[in-house]
Protein backbone atom coordinates (compact mmCIF):
# COMPACT_ATOMS: atom_id res chain seq x y z
CA UNK A 1 0.00 0.00 0.00
CA UNK A 2 1.48 3.45 -0.85
CA UNK A 3 2.05 6.23 1.12
CA UNK A 4 -1.16 8.52 2.20
CA UNK A 5 -1.56 11.93 0.33
CA UNK A 6 -0.28 15.11 2.31
CA UNK A 7 -3.34 16.11 2.76
CA UNK A 8 -5.46 13.61 3.74
CA UNK A 9 -2.94 11.50 6.22
CA UNK A 10 -0.10 13.82 7.74
CA UNK A 11 -1.46 17.27 7.83
CA UNK A 12 -4.62 16.62 10.24
CA UNK A 13 -5.66 20.08 9.99
CA UNK A 14 -5.92 21.06 6.50
CA UNK A 15 -9.70 20.63 5.37
CA UNK A 16 -10.08 20.98 1.52
CA UNK A 17 -11.58 24.49 1.00
CA UNK A 18 -14.52 23.53 -0.87
CA UNK A 19 -15.69 21.33 1.97
CA UNK A 20 -18.95 22.44 3.97
CA UNK A 21 -16.85 22.23 7.29
CA UNK A 22 -19.31 24.65 10.34
CA UNK A 23 -17.60 27.16 11.84
CA UNK A 24 -17.50 27.34 15.49
CA UNK A 25 -18.34 30.49 17.39
CA UNK A 26 -14.98 30.69 19.22
CA UNK A 27 -13.49 31.50 15.63
CA UNK A 28 -16.01 33.48 14.17
CA UNK A 29 -15.89 35.65 17.51
CA UNK A 30 -12.12 35.68 17.16
CA UNK A 31 -11.93 36.63 12.97
CA UNK A 32 -15.03 39.52 13.96
CA UNK A 33 -12.71 40.84 16.72
CA UNK A 34 -9.59 40.87 14.63
CA UNK A 35 -11.50 42.78 11.70
CA UNK A 36 -12.91 44.94 13.92
CA UNK A 37 -9.22 46.00 15.50
CA UNK A 38 -7.79 46.28 12.40
CA UNK A 39 -10.62 48.58 11.00
CA UNK A 40 -10.07 50.33 14.31
CA UNK A 41 -6.23 50.89 14.45
CA UNK A 42 -6.53 52.23 10.35
CA UNK A 43 -9.14 54.75 10.97
CA UNK A 44 -7.44 56.05 14.15
CA UNK A 45 -4.72 57.27 11.65
CA UNK A 46 -7.55 59.85 10.23
CA UNK A 47 -6.40 62.80 12.63
CA UNK A 48 -2.80 62.48 11.74
CA UNK A 49 -1.12 65.08 10.24
CA UNK A 50 0.85 64.89 6.67
CA UNK A 51 4.68 63.77 6.56
CA UNK A 52 7.26 64.79 3.72
CA UNK A 53 6.41 62.35 1.42
CA UNK A 54 2.56 62.98 1.91
CA UNK A 55 3.71 66.31 1.29
CA UNK A 56 5.18 66.30 -1.78
CA UNK A 57 2.47 64.06 -3.45
CA UNK A 58 -0.03 66.54 -2.05
CA UNK A 59 2.02 69.98 -3.65
CA UNK A 60 2.44 68.00 -6.80
CA UNK A 61 -1.63 67.40 -6.75
CA UNK A 62 -1.97 70.51 -6.66
CA UNK A 63 0.59 71.89 -9.79
CA UNK A 64 -0.87 74.73 -11.94
CA UNK A 65 -1.28 71.87 -14.85
CA UNK A 66 -0.84 68.24 -15.35
CA UNK A 67 2.54 68.54 -16.56
CA UNK A 68 4.10 70.07 -13.67
CA UNK A 69 2.31 67.54 -11.99
CA UNK A 70 3.70 64.22 -13.51
CA UNK A 71 6.72 66.14 -14.00
CA UNK A 72 7.75 67.38 -10.44
CA UNK A 73 10.02 69.41 -10.50
CA UNK A 74 10.10 70.14 -6.62
CA UNK A 75 10.84 66.19 -6.18
CA UNK A 76 11.83 63.32 -7.94
CA UNK A 77 7.77 61.78 -9.28
CA UNK A 78 7.57 58.18 -8.28
CA UNK A 79 3.33 58.16 -7.48
CA UNK A 80 1.50 56.21 -10.27
CA UNK A 81 -0.35 58.75 -12.86
CA UNK A 82 -3.77 56.97 -12.17
CA UNK A 83 -3.55 57.94 -8.36
CA UNK A 84 -2.29 61.43 -9.06
CA UNK A 85 -5.14 61.32 -11.36
CA UNK A 86 -7.75 60.60 -8.63
CA UNK A 87 -6.06 62.86 -5.84
CA UNK A 88 -6.19 65.97 -8.39
CA UNK A 89 -9.71 64.93 -9.02
CA UNK A 90 -10.91 64.95 -5.48
CA UNK A 91 -8.68 67.71 -4.69
CA UNK A 92 -10.51 70.33 -7.45
CA UNK A 93 -13.83 69.15 -7.06
CA UNK A 94 -13.84 68.86 -3.57
CA UNK A 95 -11.38 71.42 -2.40
CA UNK A 96 -12.44 71.44 1.42
CA UNK A 97 -11.26 67.47 0.72
CA UNK A 98 -7.62 68.10 0.73
CA UNK A 99 -6.50 67.46 4.38
CA UNK A 100 -8.74 64.56 4.69
CA UNK A 101 -7.89 62.98 1.93
CA UNK A 102 -6.33 60.42 4.33
CA UNK A 103 -9.56 58.62 4.30
CA UNK A 104 -9.40 57.68 0.76
CA UNK A 105 -6.14 55.52 1.71
CA UNK A 106 -7.99 54.28 5.15
CA UNK A 107 -10.66 53.11 3.17
CA UNK A 108 -8.51 51.28 0.76
CA UNK A 109 -6.38 49.95 3.35
CA UNK A 110 -9.93 48.56 5.03
CA UNK A 111 -11.29 47.04 1.87
CA UNK A 112 -7.62 44.85 1.28
CA UNK A 113 -8.25 43.74 5.21
CA UNK A 114 -11.79 42.82 4.43
CA UNK A 115 -10.32 40.99 1.29
CA UNK A 116 -7.46 39.24 2.68
CA UNK A 117 -9.50 37.31 4.98
CA UNK A 118 -11.76 36.43 2.20
CA UNK A 119 -8.94 35.17 -0.01
CA UNK A 120 -6.79 33.37 2.71
CA UNK A 121 -10.17 31.38 3.59
CA UNK A 122 -9.82 29.53 0.36
CA UNK A 123 -6.19 28.53 1.49
CA UNK A 124 -5.99 27.62 5.33
CA UNK A 125 -7.81 26.16 7.95
CA UNK A 126 -9.78 27.87 10.16
CA UNK A 127 -7.38 28.17 13.25
CA UNK A 128 -4.48 29.09 11.05
CA UNK A 129 -6.84 31.74 9.14
CA UNK A 130 -6.85 33.89 12.44
CA UNK A 131 -3.38 33.54 12.58
CA UNK A 132 -3.24 34.85 9.21
CA UNK A 133 -5.61 37.75 10.29
CA UNK A 134 -3.88 38.82 13.14
CA UNK A 135 -0.79 39.37 11.21
CA UNK A 136 -2.70 41.32 8.98
CA UNK A 137 -4.87 43.64 10.88
CA UNK A 138 -2.36 44.33 13.83
CA UNK A 139 0.77 44.88 11.84
CA UNK A 140 2.21 48.47 12.55
CA UNK A 141 3.82 48.29 9.55
CA UNK A 142 0.68 47.51 7.28
CA UNK A 143 -1.67 49.76 9.15
CA UNK A 144 0.70 52.63 8.34
CA UNK A 145 0.89 51.57 4.79
CA UNK A 146 -2.55 51.34 4.62
CA UNK A 147 -2.95 54.96 5.55
CA UNK A 148 -0.21 56.74 3.60
CA UNK A 149 -1.15 58.86 1.10
CA UNK A 150 0.95 57.41 -0.83
CA UNK A 151 0.86 54.48 -3.24
CA UNK A 152 1.61 51.84 -0.71
CA UNK A 153 -1.99 50.85 0.15
CA UNK A 154 -3.27 50.56 -3.41
CA UNK A 155 0.07 48.33 -3.99
CA UNK A 156 -1.45 45.93 -1.02
CA UNK A 157 -5.07 45.61 -2.53
CA UNK A 158 -3.72 45.21 -5.83
CA UNK A 159 -1.90 41.94 -4.30
CA UNK A 160 -4.48 40.82 -2.75
CA UNK A 161 -7.10 41.30 -5.59
CA UNK A 162 -4.69 39.54 -7.59
CA UNK A 163 -4.51 36.45 -5.08
CA UNK A 164 -8.67 36.94 -5.11
CA UNK A 165 -9.02 36.67 -9.29
CA UNK A 166 -6.11 34.23 -9.68
CA UNK A 167 -7.55 31.43 -7.10
CA UNK A 168 -11.12 31.95 -8.09
CA UNK A 169 -9.75 31.21 -11.43
CA UNK A 170 -7.62 27.89 -10.59
CA UNK A 171 -11.09 26.72 -8.71
CA UNK A 172 -13.10 27.36 -12.24
CA UNK A 173 -11.15 27.94 -15.10
CA UNK A 174 -12.97 29.80 -17.65
CA UNK A 175 -12.12 32.18 -20.39
CA UNK A 176 -14.59 34.97 -18.57
CA UNK A 177 -12.86 34.44 -15.21
CA UNK A 178 -9.32 34.66 -17.00
CA UNK A 179 -10.52 38.01 -19.02
CA UNK A 180 -12.01 39.71 -15.80
CA UNK A 181 -8.17 38.81 -13.95
CA UNK A 182 -6.26 40.43 -16.83
CA UNK A 183 -8.59 43.69 -16.92
CA UNK A 184 -8.13 44.12 -13.39
CA UNK A 185 -4.64 44.14 -13.06
CA UNK A 186 -4.12 46.39 -16.29
CA UNK A 187 -6.36 48.82 -14.34
CA UNK A 188 -4.07 48.17 -11.33
CA UNK A 189 -1.10 48.94 -13.88
CA UNK A 190 -1.95 52.74 -13.58
CA UNK A 191 -2.04 53.33 -9.66
CA UNK A 192 0.49 50.67 -8.68
CA UNK A 193 3.35 50.01 -10.25
CA UNK A 194 4.64 46.73 -8.58
CA UNK A 195 1.35 45.01 -9.69
CA UNK A 196 3.71 44.45 -12.73
CA UNK A 197 5.74 41.93 -10.28
CA UNK A 198 2.08 40.05 -10.54
CA UNK A 199 1.81 39.70 -14.28
CA UNK A 200 4.22 36.99 -15.16
CA UNK A 201 1.83 34.69 -12.62
CA UNK A 202 -1.31 35.73 -14.12
CA UNK A 203 0.27 34.83 -17.61
CA UNK A 204 2.00 31.44 -15.92
CA UNK A 205 -1.34 30.01 -14.66
CA UNK A 206 -3.36 30.72 -17.42
CA UNK A 207 -0.87 28.72 -19.72
CA UNK A 208 -0.93 25.63 -16.60
CA UNK A 209 -4.65 25.59 -16.02
CA UNK A 210 -6.15 26.08 -20.16
CA UNK A 211 -7.83 22.93 -20.98
CA UNK A 212 -5.98 22.79 -24.32
CA UNK A 213 -4.42 19.52 -24.31
CA UNK A 214 -1.06 20.57 -26.60
CA UNK A 215 1.21 23.81 -25.40
CA UNK A 216 0.80 26.09 -29.21
CA UNK A 217 -2.92 26.15 -28.23
CA UNK A 218 -2.58 27.26 -24.55
CA UNK A 219 0.30 29.64 -25.91
CA UNK A 220 -2.48 31.57 -28.24
CA UNK A 221 -4.84 31.05 -25.78
CA UNK A 222 -3.12 33.57 -23.47
CA UNK A 223 -1.70 36.06 -26.02
CA UNK A 224 -3.86 38.36 -26.25
CA UNK A 225 -4.54 38.60 -22.31
CA UNK A 226 -0.19 39.08 -22.51
CA UNK A 227 -0.15 41.53 -25.45
CA UNK A 228 -2.63 43.89 -23.65
CA UNK A 229 -0.81 43.42 -20.33
CA UNK A 230 2.30 44.19 -21.83
CA UNK A 231 1.29 47.00 -23.91
CA UNK A 232 -0.46 48.74 -20.79
CA UNK A 233 3.04 48.05 -18.93
CA UNK A 234 5.45 49.41 -21.96
CA UNK A 235 3.23 52.90 -21.84
CA UNK A 236 3.15 53.18 -18.42
CA UNK A 237 6.95 52.83 -18.30
CA UNK A 238 8.01 54.78 -21.30
CA UNK A 239 5.71 57.94 -20.20
CA UNK A 240 5.90 57.71 -16.64
CA UNK A 241 8.57 55.84 -15.53
CA UNK A 242 11.45 55.73 -17.68
CA UNK A 243 12.12 59.25 -17.57
CA UNK A 244 11.76 59.44 -13.30
CA UNK A 245 13.97 56.15 -12.55
CA UNK A 246 16.70 56.69 -14.56
CA UNK A 247 17.87 59.55 -12.74
CA UNK A 248 21.07 59.36 -10.81
CA UNK A 249 20.04 60.54 -7.91
CA UNK A 250 17.23 57.74 -7.46
CA UNK A 251 19.87 55.03 -8.50
CA UNK A 252 21.92 56.46 -6.16
CA UNK A 253 19.46 56.06 -2.94
CA UNK A 254 17.95 52.69 -4.33
CA UNK A 255 21.72 51.71 -4.70
CA UNK A 256 21.55 49.89 -0.97
CA UNK A 257 18.59 47.43 -2.68
CA UNK A 258 20.66 46.50 -5.10
CA UNK A 259 24.42 45.66 -4.11
CA UNK A 260 26.26 45.24 -1.18
CA UNK A 261 27.49 48.76 0.67
CA UNK A 262 30.97 49.27 0.90
CA UNK A 263 32.78 46.75 3.53
CA UNK A 264 29.33 44.71 4.03
CA UNK A 265 29.67 41.11 2.93
CA UNK A 266 27.17 39.19 0.37
CA UNK A 267 25.66 37.23 2.86
CA UNK A 268 25.10 40.23 5.60
CA UNK A 269 23.53 42.00 2.22
CA UNK A 270 21.37 39.23 1.37
CA UNK A 271 20.24 38.71 5.45
CA UNK A 272 19.41 42.82 5.43
CA UNK A 273 17.45 42.82 2.41
CA UNK A 274 15.45 39.37 2.99
CA UNK A 275 14.69 40.49 6.25
CA UNK A 276 12.75 43.59 4.74
CA UNK A 277 10.36 41.45 3.21
CA UNK A 278 8.85 40.58 6.79
CA UNK A 279 9.15 43.48 7.90
CA UNK A 280 5.37 43.70 8.78
CA UNK A 281 6.52 41.16 11.69
CA UNK A 282 8.16 44.39 13.15
CA UNK A 283 11.56 42.59 11.75
CA UNK A 284 14.20 44.64 10.39
CA UNK A 285 17.50 43.58 10.32
CA UNK A 286 16.58 39.60 11.45
CA UNK A 287 18.74 37.44 13.08
CA UNK A 288 20.05 34.31 11.12
CA UNK A 289 17.89 32.24 13.24
CA UNK A 290 14.65 33.95 12.93
CA UNK A 291 15.41 35.00 9.45
CA UNK A 292 15.81 31.29 8.18
CA UNK A 293 12.79 30.32 10.31
CA UNK A 294 10.66 32.40 8.34
CA UNK A 295 12.28 31.30 5.23
CA UNK A 296 11.75 28.10 5.96
CA UNK A 297 8.26 28.22 7.00
CA UNK A 298 7.74 30.36 3.52
CA UNK A 299 9.46 27.37 1.99
CA UNK A 300 6.92 24.75 4.01
CA UNK A 301 4.06 26.85 2.97
CA UNK A 302 4.71 26.71 -0.81
CA UNK A 303 5.35 22.50 -0.79
CA UNK A 304 2.28 22.42 1.17
CA UNK A 305 0.32 24.47 -1.78
CA UNK A 306 2.35 22.43 -4.72
CA UNK A 307 0.45 18.88 -3.21
CA UNK A 308 -2.80 19.98 -2.99
CA UNK A 309 -5.64 17.76 -2.68
CA UNK A 310 -7.18 18.50 -6.08
CA UNK A 311 -4.27 17.37 -8.29
CA UNK A 312 -0.30 18.72 -9.11
CA UNK A 313 -2.08 21.27 -12.10
CA UNK A 314 -4.06 23.29 -9.78
CA UNK A 315 -1.25 23.30 -6.90
CA UNK A 316 0.87 24.38 -9.13
CA UNK A 317 -0.89 27.30 -10.18
CA UNK A 318 -1.56 28.91 -6.99
CA UNK A 319 1.84 28.55 -5.82
CA UNK A 320 2.38 30.47 -8.88
CA UNK A 321 -0.02 33.22 -7.83
CA UNK A 322 1.03 32.97 -4.10
CA UNK A 323 4.95 32.81 -5.27
CA UNK A 324 5.86 34.34 -8.02
CA UNK A 325 5.26 38.03 -7.18
CA UNK A 326 8.25 37.15 -4.79
CA UNK A 327 10.53 35.04 -6.91
CA UNK A 328 9.68 38.20 -9.80
CA UNK A 329 10.63 40.69 -6.82
CA UNK A 330 14.32 39.37 -6.15
CA UNK A 331 14.81 38.41 -10.09
CA UNK A 332 14.21 42.39 -10.66
CA UNK A 333 16.55 43.53 -7.59
CA UNK A 334 19.27 41.36 -9.42
CA UNK A 335 18.36 43.08 -12.64
CA UNK A 336 18.49 46.62 -10.88
CA UNK A 337 15.01 47.67 -11.59
CA UNK A 338 13.46 47.20 -8.41
CA UNK A 339 15.23 47.43 -4.69
CA UNK A 340 14.39 44.89 -2.17
CA UNK A 341 16.17 47.50 0.43
CA UNK A 342 13.85 49.60 1.04
CA UNK A 343 10.82 48.03 3.05
CA UNK A 344 8.00 49.94 1.40
CA UNK A 345 8.80 48.90 -1.87
CA UNK A 346 8.22 45.50 -0.99
CA UNK A 347 5.31 45.70 1.45
CA UNK A 348 2.66 44.84 -1.23
CA UNK A 349 4.26 41.22 -0.75
CA UNK A 350 3.19 40.96 2.85
CA UNK A 351 -0.30 38.70 1.27
CA UNK A 352 1.32 36.44 -0.12
CA UNK A 353 4.27 35.67 2.32
CA UNK A 354 2.02 35.81 5.09
CA UNK A 355 -0.70 32.97 3.33
CA UNK A 356 2.76 31.00 2.94
CA UNK A 357 3.79 31.34 6.35
CA UNK A 358 0.66 30.65 8.06
CA UNK A 359 0.57 27.33 5.84
CA UNK A 360 3.77 26.05 6.72
CA UNK A 361 2.70 26.16 10.24
CA UNK A 362 -0.14 24.69 9.78
CA UNK A 363 1.79 21.79 7.85
CA UNK A 364 4.43 21.43 10.65
CA UNK A 365 2.00 21.45 13.56
CA UNK A 366 0.09 18.28 11.44
CA UNK A 367 3.23 17.12 10.61
CA UNK A 368 3.76 17.19 15.07
CA UNK A 369 0.72 15.68 15.65
CA UNK A 370 0.70 12.89 13.02
CA UNK A 371 2.14 10.33 14.53
CA UNK A 372 -0.26 10.50 17.80
CA UNK A 373 -3.19 10.48 15.61
CA UNK A 374 -4.03 6.58 16.11
CA UNK A 375 -3.27 7.56 19.59
CA UNK A 376 -5.88 10.55 20.14
CA UNK A 377 -8.27 9.97 17.02
CA UNK A 378 -10.42 12.54 16.55
CA UNK A 379 -8.98 14.68 19.21
CA UNK A 380 -5.87 15.06 17.14
CA UNK A 381 -7.94 17.72 14.89
CA UNK A 382 -9.38 19.41 18.73
CA UNK A 383 -5.96 19.63 19.21
CA UNK A 384 -4.61 20.93 16.22
CA UNK A 385 -6.97 23.78 16.08
CA UNK A 386 -6.18 25.00 20.04
CA UNK A 387 -2.48 24.78 18.99
CA UNK A 388 -3.48 27.44 15.85
CA UNK A 389 -5.51 29.57 18.07
CA UNK A 390 -2.26 29.48 20.57
CA UNK A 391 -0.29 30.56 18.11
CA UNK A 392 -2.54 33.47 16.99
CA UNK A 393 -3.25 34.50 20.73
CA UNK A 394 0.29 34.60 20.79
CA UNK A 395 0.75 36.99 17.64
CA UNK A 396 -1.96 39.46 19.36
CA UNK A 397 0.06 39.91 21.82
CA UNK A 398 3.33 40.06 19.81
CA UNK A 399 2.14 42.85 17.98
CA UNK A 400 -0.32 44.85 20.64
CA UNK A 401 3.27 44.99 22.50
CA UNK A 402 4.67 46.61 19.26
CA UNK A 403 1.97 48.72 19.08
CA UNK A 404 2.37 50.13 22.32
CA UNK A 405 4.99 52.11 20.00
CA UNK A 406 3.24 55.56 19.51
CA UNK A 407 3.51 55.41 15.83
CA UNK A 408 1.37 58.50 15.53
CA UNK A 409 1.30 61.48 17.44
CA UNK A 410 3.75 64.00 19.27
CA UNK A 411 5.95 61.85 21.16
CA UNK A 412 9.55 62.17 22.01
CA UNK A 413 10.55 58.86 23.43
CA UNK A 414 8.63 56.60 21.46
CA UNK A 415 8.44 55.70 17.65
CA UNK A 416 12.16 56.62 17.12
CA UNK A 417 11.76 54.41 13.72
CA UNK A 418 8.98 57.14 12.09
CA UNK A 419 10.00 60.77 11.16
CA UNK A 420 7.76 63.04 12.71
CA UNK A 421 8.33 65.81 11.23
CA UNK A 422 4.70 66.10 10.32
CA UNK A 423 3.53 66.18 13.82
CA UNK A 424 6.20 68.80 15.17
CA UNK A 425 5.86 71.49 12.43
CA UNK A 426 3.01 72.32 13.32
CA UNK A 427 3.39 73.97 16.46
CA UNK A 428 6.44 75.62 14.60
CA UNK A 429 4.68 77.44 12.00
CA UNK A 430 1.50 78.38 14.61
CA UNK A 431 4.72 80.38 16.37
CA UNK A 432 6.25 81.75 13.31
CA UNK A 433 2.34 82.86 12.85
CA UNK A 434 2.62 84.56 15.98
CA UNK A 435 5.79 86.45 15.66
CA UNK A 436 4.65 86.71 12.20
CA UNK A 437 4.11 90.30 12.68
CA UNK A 438 8.04 91.61 13.41
CA UNK A 439 8.78 89.87 9.43
CA UNK A 440 11.71 88.39 10.71
CA UNK A 441 12.97 85.97 7.64
CA UNK A 442 12.90 82.41 7.52
CA UNK A 443 15.19 79.72 6.63
CA UNK A 444 13.87 76.32 6.09
CA UNK A 445 15.92 73.32 5.83
CA UNK A 446 15.85 71.19 2.14
CA UNK A 447 14.05 68.49 4.66
CA UNK A 448 11.03 70.13 5.42
CA UNK A 449 10.68 71.89 2.49
CA UNK A 450 7.31 70.26 0.96
CA UNK A 451 5.73 70.01 4.84
CA UNK A 452 6.64 74.07 5.21
CA UNK A 453 5.09 74.69 1.94
CA UNK A 454 2.16 72.11 2.34
CA UNK A 455 0.74 73.77 5.29
CA UNK A 456 1.32 77.62 4.44
CA UNK A 457 -0.25 77.11 1.55
CA UNK A 458 -3.67 78.63 2.48
CA UNK A 459 -2.02 81.30 5.29
CA UNK A 460 1.65 81.74 3.57
CA UNK A 461 4.25 83.73 5.96
CA UNK A 462 4.28 88.21 5.08
CA UNK A 463 7.75 87.41 6.38
CA UNK A 464 10.44 86.51 3.37
CA UNK A 465 10.50 83.00 3.23
CA UNK A 466 14.06 80.77 1.97
CA UNK A 467 14.59 77.27 1.23
CA UNK A 468 18.18 75.46 1.72
CA UNK A 469 19.48 73.74 -1.18
CA UNK A 470 21.69 71.12 0.74
CA UNK A 471 20.75 68.29 2.32
CA UNK A 472 17.54 67.01 0.31
CA UNK A 473 16.59 63.96 1.35
CA UNK A 474 15.60 62.23 -2.01
CA UNK A 475 15.42 63.01 -5.09
CA UNK A 476 15.44 66.27 -6.67
CA UNK A 477 15.78 66.09 -10.38
CA UNK A 478 18.91 67.60 -11.74
CA UNK A 479 20.23 67.42 -8.06
CA UNK A 480 22.77 65.31 -6.50
CA UNK A 481 22.15 63.52 -3.48
CA UNK A 482 24.28 63.50 -0.60
CA UNK A 483 22.45 61.03 2.03
CA UNK A 484 20.22 62.78 4.97
CA UNK A 485 23.09 64.89 6.27
CA UNK A 486 24.52 68.30 4.73
CA UNK A 487 27.78 68.76 2.87
CA UNK A 488 29.87 70.98 4.79
CA UNK A 489 31.30 73.50 2.51
CA UNK A 490 27.53 73.66 1.26
CA UNK A 491 26.34 74.46 4.86
CA UNK A 492 29.20 77.16 5.11
CA UNK A 493 28.05 78.79 1.56
CA UNK A 494 24.19 78.51 2.64
CA UNK A 495 24.85 80.49 5.90
CA UNK A 496 27.31 83.13 4.32
CA UNK A 497 24.68 84.38 1.78
CA UNK A 498 22.22 84.49 5.04
CA UNK A 499 24.47 86.50 7.26
CA UNK A 500 24.88 88.70 4.80
CA UNK A 501 21.03 88.84 3.33
CA UNK A 502 19.61 89.30 7.00
CA UNK A 503 22.76 90.01 9.08
CA UNK A 504 21.62 93.31 10.72
CA UNK A 505 18.67 91.78 12.16
CA UNK A 506 17.32 88.40 14.22
CA UNK A 507 16.38 85.90 11.57
CA UNK A 508 14.80 82.15 12.04
CA UNK A 509 16.09 78.76 11.30
CA UNK A 510 14.36 75.50 10.64
CA UNK A 511 16.61 72.71 10.70
CA UNK A 512 16.26 68.92 10.71
CA UNK A 513 17.65 67.63 14.25
CA UNK A 514 17.77 63.93 14.68
CA UNK A 515 20.11 63.40 17.47
CA UNK A 516 19.63 59.42 16.90
CA UNK A 517 21.54 59.72 13.70
CA UNK A 518 24.29 61.97 14.38
CA UNK A 519 25.83 61.30 10.83
CA UNK A 520 22.36 62.40 9.04
CA UNK A 521 22.51 65.96 11.98
CA UNK A 522 21.59 69.04 9.95
CA UNK A 523 22.18 71.31 13.20
CA UNK A 524 25.38 71.01 13.84
CA UNK A 525 26.87 72.07 10.67
CA UNK A 526 24.82 74.92 10.59
CA UNK A 527 25.50 76.04 14.47
CA UNK A 528 29.29 75.85 13.73
CA UNK A 529 28.87 78.25 10.46
CA UNK A 530 26.72 80.52 12.25
CA UNK A 531 29.55 80.86 15.12
CA UNK A 532 32.45 81.07 12.82
CA UNK A 533 30.63 84.68 11.33
CA UNK A 534 29.69 85.23 14.85
CA UNK A 535 26.21 84.97 15.17
CA UNK A 536 24.35 83.60 18.23
CA UNK A 537 21.94 81.27 18.01
CA UNK A 538 18.66 80.89 20.49
CA UNK A 539 16.37 77.80 20.89
CA UNK A 540 12.76 78.91 20.10
CA UNK A 541 11.43 74.94 19.27
CA UNK A 542 13.77 71.96 20.04
CA UNK A 543 11.47 68.82 19.22
CA UNK A 544 12.65 65.25 18.25
CA UNK A 545 13.16 65.98 14.52
CA UNK A 546 12.53 69.96 14.34
CA UNK A 547 14.44 72.58 15.47
CA UNK A 548 13.64 76.56 15.08
CA UNK A 549 16.23 78.62 15.85
CA UNK A 550 16.70 82.46 16.34
CA UNK A 551 19.88 83.77 14.88
CA UNK A 552 21.12 86.96 15.65
CA UNK A 553 24.76 88.35 14.67
CA UNK A 554 27.09 91.14 15.65
CA UNK A 555 26.48 93.77 13.33
CA UNK A 556 28.54 93.96 10.68
CA UNK A 557 29.12 90.06 11.24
Amino acid sequence: MGAPRWTRGIAVLHSDPAAPVPWPLAHSLLLVALCMAGIALRMSCAGRPYWIDEAWVLNSVLSPSLGAMFNYREWLQTTPPGLLLLLRAVAMVVPQWLDHLRWLFILCGIATLLLFMRTAKTMLGRSFLCLACAVFALSPALVWNATEVKQYSVDALATTANLYCGLAYIAQPSRTLYTRWCVLNVLFVTVSFSVVLCLPAMVLAGLVMHDAPRWPARLRAVLPHTLLAACAVGFIYLVFVRPHAGLPSLAQFWAQGFHATSGESVLFYWRRNLSLLFYFLDIKIASPGGLLLLLALTGIGAVSVLRAADGVRRGAARLMVLAMPIVATVIANQLGVYPLGEYRMVAFLAPCLIVLMARGLEWGVGMALAPCRGAIGRHAGHAGHALGLASTLAMVVFLANTLSVQWWGPSRGGGERLWRGSVEILPLIDYLHAVDALRRPVFVHAFYQQLFRYYTRETPLQAPVSFAHSGYPCCIPDKPWHGYGADPAEVAQEVAALVELNGKTPFHVVLYARPSWPSRDAVAPYIAAFDAHGCKAAWRLDSMRVALLRIECAPGG
